[in-house]
């Protein structure tokens, strides 16, 4: 009767750790997002991303940095967010509710202006690129509806409508917070911040090594 006792106490122990082990991996694997890190975001192919991206974009490189989506496209758009202009007056005909304040410094190769736009929270610095002779947009903070980017993008929109910017097919970033563009040209990076399903803030920066206040 002791044998048998025993015999089935050892077996109890050995199925519920068979079971431990099977939902312990079973966990594992839907918890792991495409980065291969434990999360609780669902899984997203890089693949599906690139099939599902409008094709002008030239959309690649798709990675994940914690709740942000990140890649990189050559469009223009991204370098000049705002359109593309050769003098300060003529973008604030554009833009007639910023105001323009004017910074100059000097570098070894003479003085170098900079020009800075402000609409209540939104600020933008550009400086005029010599060779092109367009204003080069340095830094912007963009954190209401007032500026509109040229494709339509502002701050308030839907996440869904932000992803049909780029996207031809459904794309669900629900439970990312964040999607990052680089730019293959001038070094410009985008970053759209969202609060729920709405974009909160729009930020643009550059490689210029200047202040950026």
């Amino acid at each position: 009767m002791k044998t048998n006792l025993k015999f089935l106490v050892g077996f109890c122990c050995l199925v519920s750790l068979a079971c431990e082990s099977c939902t312990t991996n079973d966990d594992r694997k839907t918890s792991k997002n495409i980065s291969g890190k434990s999360d609780d975001r669902p899984l997203i192919s890089t693949d599906y991303l690139l099939k599902s991206s409008i094709p002008e974009m030239g959309l690649d490189n798709f990675y994940f940095s914690k709740d942000t989506v990140c890649f990189t496209s050559p469009i223009s758009f991204l370098y000049f967010p705002l359109g593309e202009y050769k003098k300060d007056i003529d973008f604030l005909k554009d833009h007639s509710d910023l105001e323009l304040s004017r910074q100059e410094y000097s570098d070894n190769a003479g003085p170098i202006y900079l020009y800075k736009f402000r609409n209540g929270h939104n600020f933008i610095k550009m400086i005029r690129n010599e060779e092109s002779g367009f204003l080069d947009i340095v830094y912007a903070r963009i954190l209401d509806s007032n500026l509109v980017l040229q494709n339509n993008i502002a701050v308030g929109m839907s996440k869904s409508s932000f992803c049909q910017k780029f996207f031809r097919s459904k794309v669900n970033l629900r439970s990312y917070n964040a999607v990052k563009i680089q730019s293959l040209i001038l070094g410009v990076t985008h970053i759209y911040s969202f609060k729920g399903d709405k974009l909160e803030k729009i930020i643009v920066d550059s490689d210029y090594q200047v202040d950026k206040d």
